[in-house]
């Protein structure tokens, strides 16, 4: 296979995935910079083969990211997967990958996006960026699809948004109560087509949103996430699963063609594996069972306790609550402290004067004489 017969097969990939697919202009750049960067790093593109394939990862790896070098691969592997379903090819060729170190992509903080949500900005651009703000936080858009937006695409009756994502696959998610009363002030205000546009109705260029977006965050002092925007869409997914969301669910809310593309949005971070860890350590587990059964015992001591209604029968020699004489011999006793009338019985149902011949439920055993003849004088 010559050179020049690649090359016009690549262009004949390029109109097929442009008209036949329905592949976004964004989409058909990058098999195109892919196939550039191919071309620069394999050396040669006169053949297509296995060896020449590996040479490019590897002469790529030394000058670009491993990050940027898997994504050239994946746009010149959608070629050679063109080139092999088309008959071209006789084998499915791959551009291997180069490993990349896995990170945890930070996302904003339920408290910074409270923070973002709550800036009342007073210029017509501030607003705009408040309303396009609270519809990436309620649904988990993709800026590029909330730029797009048109104002019949806002089912404001039915709380319903539809959505063109990648591919033109347009999807129909819900919004908040709240989402549609921004929106409505937002869309009272002009008369374009666009929900979101410039003075003159034309649609907003993604530079100038972001410079907009980081005049916001600076304002409420919020530190810059990766992806800007895109934090926006894990912040969304992440708090769906933690309030119970269905991820079958999320998957068509987010417009993915499969569930593999999904959990990448809501990897577990640090704060997620603090709030599993709290929950489920075993020592903290082991602790909890520790307390319930010292509560168990307790439990079990007080219903065995010969406190609890049955009266025993006091000591030969301890204090009478009316006299601090002894009460071996009570009719011989001489008080030493005369009983000082109503104010002494009613310390007689004070627990904390209540000694250890009586119980807590008001039997005072040979006490109950001398309490009824209190009563009586």
């Amino acid at each position: 296979m010559v050179y020049l017969e690649i090359e016009k097969l690549f262009d004949a990939f390029l109109k097929e995935k442009q008209f036949l697919c329905g592949a976004s202009p964004a989409t058909v750049r990058i098999y195109s910079k892919s196939w550039s960067a191919y071309k620069r790093h394999a050396g040669c593109v006169c053949e297509l083969t296995d060896d020449r394939l590996k040479s490019f990862t590897l002469h790529a790896s030394q000058d670009i990211k491993p990050g940027s070098v898997n994504a050239y691969a994946r746009g010149v592997d959608s070629f050679l997967t063109w080139l092999h379903e088309n008959g071209h090819v006789a084998t499915r060729m791959r551009v291997p990958l180069t490993s990349v170190e896995k990170r945890v992509l930070q996302t904003y903080t339920p408290e910074e996006a409270k923070r973002i949500i709550t800036h009342k900005p007073t210029s017509r651009t501030g607003k705009l960026m408040m309303a396009l703000l609270y519809l990436l936080i309620d649904t988990g858009a993709r800026v590029s699809e909330a730029l797009s937006l048109t104002r019949k695409a806002i089912d404001f009756e039915n709380l319903l948004v539809t959505l063109k994502g990648k591919g033109n696959k347009q999807r129909r998610i819900p919004i908040s109560l709240e989402c549609r009363k921004r929106l409505y002030q937002w869309l009272a205000g002009h008369d374009h087509d666009l929900v979101f546009c410039t003075n003159g109705g034309g649609k907003l260029h993604y530079d100038n949103v972001r410079r907009e977006f980081l005049v916001i965050l600076r304002a409420v002092k919020v530190e810059k996430t990766e992806g800007s925007f895109h934090a926006f869409r894990r912040y969304f997914g992440k708090q769906y699963i933690r309030g119970g969301g269905n991820p079958i669910y999320l998957q068509r809310v987010f417009g993915h063609s499969s569930l593999q593309m999904t959990p990448k949005y809501v990897d577990a971070d640090e704060e997620s594996l603090q709030m599993a860890h709290k929950a489920l350590s075993p020592l903290k587990l082991s602790e909890r069972a520790i307390e319930k059964a010292l509560e168990d015992a307790v439990k079990l001591e007080d219903l065995h306790s010969p406190r609890r209604g049955v009266y025993q029968k006091p000591p030969e020699k301890t204090v009478s609550a009316f006299s601090a004489q002894p009460i071996g011999n009570a009719e011989n006793a001489e008080s030493t402290q005369p009983f000082d009338g109503v104010e002494d019985i009613g310390n007689l149902w004070n627990k904390d004067e209540i000694s250890d011949d009586g119980n807590e439920d008001g039997d005072f055993g040979a006490d109950e004489d001398r309490y009824l003849r209190a009563l009586d004088d």
